[in-house]
């Protein structure tokens, strides 16, 4: 059941489709969760690691994508027209809104991770959190693929490359891409 967190999913030559693979990222990550609080047939150091990497991923990885799309693309798309300022708007409302979840998860895995003897009793809150966590984000990530990723055609070539640049410095030499 051990999942690896530090390899490429994207190419990286397009911000769009970087975004979309962190978005494929989250998605992977959640599943992971739900089946880490669901999974009997395995061993301990399976849930150890499973939960070690869960609980990175939504720790390490996810501020990073949030900072994508709130430092860089937010930024540029709310110099453009009325209706895509009014969309960019509500992006940093529906991120504060993922934390409280964002954290239940990460601390179940947490406490998954040290002590996976206790999966018995933490797999069903790890499930309950998980399952909610992934409803929230997954009605999140569809907004942002049918409505903001849409917007970034807008900006130029050069704002893409500057966002992708901004990307790629976020995570410098760690191994968390996308």
């Amino acid at each position: 059941m051990s999942i690896r967190i530090g390899h490429k999913t994207a190419a990286a030559d397009s911000a769009v489709a970087l975004l979309h693979a962190c978005h494929s990222n989250i998605r992977r990550f959640l599943a992971t969760a739900r089946v880490l609080a669901s999974a009997t047939a395995t061993t301990e150091e399976d849930i150890a690691a499973t939960s070690l990497s869960v609980s990175r991923y939504f720790r390490e990885a996810l501020p990073l994508h949030v900072a994508d799309e709130e430092e860089s693309v937010a930024p540029r798309l709310s110099r453009t027209d009325a209706a895509t300022v009014a969309t960019v708007a509500r992006l940093p409302g529906e991120h504060a809104s993922h934390h409280a979840l964002v954290a239940d998860v990460t601390n179940l895995c947490d406490e998954l991770a040290k002590s996976p003897a206790r999966r018995a009793e933490l797999a069903p809150r790890l499930g309950a959190a998980a399952a909610d966590l992934s409803q929230l984000l997954e009605s999140h990530l569809q907004w942002e693929e049918e409505a903001l990723f849409p917007l970034m055609p807008q900006l130029g070539a050069d704002h893409h490359l500057a966002i992708l640049s901004e990307m790629r410095r976020r995570r410098g030499s760690a191994p968390i891409w996308p």
